[in-house]
């Protein structure tokens, strides 16, 4: 049905949340909180809905935070000097069909997914000669997608069907780093990045 495929093919049909009562749930693992609904606004109208969140970040950070960050790794036995390290990832996914008649039906799709990175680090780690030895850098980096989507399919007797999709596909990803030495001097790292790639589609 797919070709030549070498070793597997994944297909993933999202549900539309048609007919029946409402239905939803919710799961906890190791990592990440999940829940999903599904809500039939009407007979022929759907809207399941999804989230996913890391709580590691949430969990840890009380416990192990001494001065407001959490410290992971101490660099120096001798001082208070860590490198602090935090995680995080999301998406959420909605969809809404209409399926007005056994011929047509209609979807509108959004999906958005991120993670993040925080880390705070003694700035000797990353620049060999920093004057301070004792100045600390703050990290970041930020990525994710976003998609939308607007589908149409049209069923014409039993044999011929015609799959109408718009959609609209961005990634952005980004990076800072700072030094948090003394103010009034020139930062020694002082660095932001971004990249940014979008597609739109018919």
């Amino acid at each position: 049905q797919y070709g030549g495929a070498l070793s597997s093919v994944l297909v993933a049909e999202t549900k539309d949340g048609l007919g029946g009562r409402p239905r939803g749930g919710a799961a906890l693992s190791p990592v990440a909180l999940r829940a999903v609904a599904e809500v039939p606004l009407a007979t022929n109208v759907g809207l399941p809905a999804s989230a996913r969140r890391s709580y590691l970040d949430l969990l840890l950070a009380p416990s192990l935070r001494p001065t407001g960050n959490v410290a992971l790794t101490p660099t120096n036995a001798e001082t208070e000097a860590a490198t602090d390290f935090g995680y995080a990832f999301y998406d959420v996914h909605t969809k809404l069909s209409w399926r007005p008649s056994r011929w047509h039906r209609l979807a509108a799709t959004v999906y958005a997914g991120g993670d993040r990175l925080n880390a705070d680090v003694p700035l000797r780690d990353l620049i060999d000669d920093p004057g301070d030895p004792d100045a600390d850098a703050s990290v970041g980096y930020r990525w994710g997608n976003l998609l939308l989507s607007g589908r149409y399919d049209y069923l014409y007797g039993r044999t011929f069907f015609v799959s109408t999709t718009a959609y609209h596909s961005a990634y952005r990803t980004r990076e800072d780093a700072l030094d948090e030495g003394d103010p009034l001097r020139t930062p020694l790292l002082d660095s932001a990045y971004r990249v940014r790639f979008a597609e739109t589609g018919l």
